[in-house]
């Protein structure tokens, strides 16, 4: 059985996705995390139970975890992509 790993952080702006993602410290070489250079910024499609509608979106990926400033939650990347529906796109790094 997989251990959740799951916590709140805080919200960025309601759907402005693209712009927490681009000045989210995480990327910007927050001290919060040693190593900077594995976090990549990674654009795509989000779906959940609670939104059935497909939307385009934008998320944090650091080695195994997901942060997404805008839902305000840093999770496992394998949690995120069950409970999103998450489909990426394109990937870019700082």
């Amino acid at each position: 059985m997989r251990k959740i790993f799951y916590k709140k952080i805080e919200k960025g702006l309601p759907r402005q996705c693209f712009y927490n993602v681009a000045t989210s410290s995480i990327l910007a070489k927050s001290p919060v995390f040693t190593n900077e250079n594995d976090a990549i910024a990674v654009h795509g499609k989000v779906r959940t139970s609670v939104m059935p509608k497909t939307i385009h979106h934008a998320w944090i990926e650091k080695g195994r975890d997901v942060i997404d400033p805008t839902f305000g939650i840093m999770c496992a990347k394998w949690f995120y992509y069950e409970m999103f529906n998450a489909e990426p796109e394109l990937t870019y790094s700082p």
